[in-house]
């Protein structure tokens, strides 16, 4: 009687899957443009009223950007980003009383702790060049050039 092991087959094809999304993410990084490391590897994504919206990145993403072998997390890539919508967040500021940067430090956190953690976040320390540029620890596309050209 033989006995197959299909976990071992699903296994190996993810294994094999993994490599490739990994090979292909090394290349970005190496032969791609700035612009599109950033748009690649920047997992937030804060939109501020229908015509305004800014894509940021974590310190981990800053991270990955830089480190081979180091994936993305799953469902995100090219323009695919964790959403804040503060539209939303300022109906409730008006009607809590809440400021508005403990709502969004609340919103980003949940954003970006749900779901399945591929990598470690990342604890910063108070004089983190991260949050000498922005108060909430994040990074815009010049701030990512900066920190590229950064000796």
């Amino acid at each position: 009687m033989a006995v197959f092991n299909f976990n071992a087959d699903e296994s190996r094809a993810d294994g094999f899957r993994n490599k490739r999304i990994i090979e292909y993410e090394n290349r970005i990084r190496h032969y791609s443009n700035p612009d599109k490391i950033f748009r690649y590897f920047a997992t937030v994504k804060i939109i501020y009223n229908s015509k305004e919206s800014e894509i940021l990145m974590t310190p981990d993403d800053f991270l990955r950007a830089l480190t081979p072998g180091i994936r993305q997390p799953e469902g995100l890539g090219l323009d695919q980003f964790k959403v804040i919508d503060m539209t939303k967040q300022s109906k409730l500021i008006r009607s809590n009383g809440d400021d508005f940067q403990s709502l969004f430090n609340q919103q980003l956190l949940s954003s970006c702790t749900s779901g399945k953690q591929d990598y470690k976040n990342i604890p910063l320390k108070p004089d983190s060049i991260f949050y000498k540029l922005s108060k909430n620890g994040l990074i815009n596309f010049p701030d990512f050039l900066f920190l590229l050209t950064k000796n």
